[in-house]
């Protein structure tokens, strides 16, 4: 479970989306209850300081609530758990909240923890087709069953979304690959991990073929991918993705950049352990080469990642 309170989580996830002048945010949080010297100092800006006078001075604000440690990840993630309950609790409504949900998905890069919200998009989009022409689309659906749909995918997101970290650099790969394992179980997800690369895998909207002739070796380029990423100091996270079987297919996600660091919610400071909320990939294990050799005859480097091309190549682990 994240380290981070619900009501941290909106005031800081609101920050986050500034769609308050931070003045104004700074009295959000005093109202909360929260209260420094700095945020006071904050309260009491206007405009015209500039933002470098504010930016200084909320910077402080931050480092004296101690907020400044705590990892974008983390918060936005408790802040999605918080509209899901609220949507549960009656307290959102189901369209207004899974409005919120997917915003929080795109913009905050929670596509792993929220991908549920995809399905209840087009739902959404479908109902306001129908609105409009009073036609009815393959994602039509009556009211009464989206919001059955909508709180099942917020149940589920409660279950699969404990958000699990551990520290940089200390964390070694094997022990990394342990809590990993430890945040699936709890996560109510056994069975093995099998590592993949983008070369064994072709991917398509809701299947996904692949072809595994080697997991220990993926596992070493694994490891090799995780130790280089972690040099990099740009963060590194492991993923799961699909299930093949009872055991689950997952890889090593790894930031090219600082910005490309900061849009994953990654930091040199821990490593992100994360699971697709759905497995929605029907699964198709090729176990003959032959018949792998035939499918990669049509298939490009796009077609093997589909959606999921944050998946590396084999070819990008150097050395």
């Amino acid at each position: 479970m994240s380290s981070v309170d619900s009501l941290t989580a909106r005031l800081l996830a609101e920050r986050h989306f500034p769609t308050f002048e931070s003045n104004e945010w700074a009295v959000m949080c005093l109202e909360a209850g929260f209260d420094s010297k700095h945020l006071r100092m904050l309260a009491a800006t206007i405009p015209n300081d500039g933002p470098s006078v504010s930016g200084e001075i909320e910077r402080k604000a931050l480092s004296e609530l101690g907020w400044d440690k705590l990892s974008s990840y983390e918060y936005l993630l408790e802040y999605a758990r918080s509209l899901a309950s609220d949507i549960l609790d009656g307290r959102i409504g189901t369209i207004d909240g899974s409005r919120r949900m997917y915003r929080l998905m795109y913009e905050a890069n929670l596509q792993d923890e929220l991908s549920g919200w995809y399905e209840v998009d087009e739902m959404i989009f479908s109902r306001e087709h129908y609105q409009r022409t009073g036609n009815k689309d393959y994602y039509y659906c009556e009211p009464a069953e989206f919001d059955r749909i909508v709180e099942e995918h917020c149940k589920h997101f409660l279950v699969t979304s404990r958000a699990k970290t551990a520290p940089l650099p200390e964390t070694g790969f094997d022990e990394a690959e342990s809590i990993f394992r430890e945040f699936l179980s709890n996560n109510e997800q056994t069975g093995d991990i099998i590592w993949v690369f983008a070369e064994e895998l072709i991917i398509g909207q809701s299947d996904l073929d692949c072809y595994l002739p080697n997991p220990e070796e993926n596992r070493d380029l694994a490891q090799r991918l995780y130790e280089a990423a972690v040099k990099r100091r740009f963060g590194v996270g492991l993923n799961a993705f699909a299930k093949l079987n009872d055991n689950l297919l997952a890889f090593i996600r790894a930031p090219t950049d600082e910005l490309d660091s900061q849009y994953k919610l990654m930091s040199e400071h821990f490593v992100k352990f994360s699971l697709r909320s759905h497995l929605r990939y029907q699964v198709h294990e090729i176990t003959s080469p032959l018949i792998w050799t035939i499918k990669n005859l049509f298939t490009n480097d796009q077609k093997r990642v589909g959606y999921e091309d944050e998946i590396p190549f084999r070819k990008s682990v150097s050395g």
